[in-house]
């Protein structure tokens, strides 16, 4: 019963929330109409935008043997285009090894995902930058000084010299972000409400919840709307829109 009442106090909690596109993508699913509703409702700034409206970002992280029961190690990747268009968490297939293990496989499903969606991307003559971003800069050396530091398997080498042969071939650009700024880091361990919101709304989450709903601010919603969370509407089952009414 406490797993269902979480459940649905999540989906009760986020059930205003909706993802949100801009730049290039807004631009091409949407022309003038995306870029009003993106100035009314405010904009979100991705790291790697600054490149050019172009710019495509992956984000890859991975937590290392943190399954109870079977140790397996979890790879997070978040694509961003204007907006989330990618995301997945899902358990590695193998055990690695080691945390280098567990980064380069993650790495390796990160950089051939975004090279996929790059040529997808520029079949509709959309000029796009892919960007890989991680959290390590080991990893990153790593890669770019071809420095293999797992174990001699093959599933795990294999994704490592896919990954990096990429950029060496100039596919893809890899760059080192600050784990605070890891897009990623909410699919592969939990975290603290604040981080996690945040995290939210960089992917172009905007919602009530979020503070970057129409109208919305973080701290001083409409009445007592979200003076506690998302307000005492939801503590006492009368909605999100009762609580922004009080």
């Amino acid at each position: 019963m406490v797993t269902v009442h979480r459940m649905f106090r999540y989906l009760n909690g986020t059930k205003d929330w909706r993802l949100r596109f801009g730049g290039a993508l807004g631009e091409a699913l949407g022309g003038a109409l995306a870029g009003a509703l993106g100035g009314a409702l405010g904009e979100t700034t991705l790291r790697g935008e600054g490149d050019g409206e172009g710019a495509l970002g992956c984000y890859v992280n991975s937590d290392y043997a943190e399954c109870p029961d079977d140790y397996k190690s979890t790879s997070g990747l978040v694509i961003t285009f204007g907006g989330a268009v990618d995301w997945r968490s899902r358990e590695q297939n193998s055990t690695a090894q080691s945390t280098p293990d567990a980064e380069y496989y993650a790495f390796g499903v990160g950089c051939m995902r975004l090279t996929q969606i790059s040529h997808l991307i520029n079949k509709f003559g959309i000029p796009t930058i892919p960007h890989v971003f991680s959290d390590s800069q080991s990893l990153i050396a790593s890669i770019l000084n071809r420095i293999y530091r797992g174990t001699a398997v093959a599933h795990i080498a294999t994704k490592y010299y896919l990954a990096a042969d990429i950029p060496r071939n100039g596919e893809i650009d890899l760059s080192y972000v600050p784990t605070a700024e890891m897009l990623a880091s909410c699919f592969t361990k939990p975290l603290p409400k604040p981080a996690f919101f945040k995290q939210c709304a960089a992917m172009g989450m905007i919602g009530i919840g979020l503070g970057n709903g129409p109208g919305i601010g973080i701290g001083n919603g409409i009445g007592n709307g979200l003076a506690n969370g998302l307000g005492n509407g939801i503590g006492t089952g009368n909605g999100i829109g009762n609580s922004v009414g009080k």
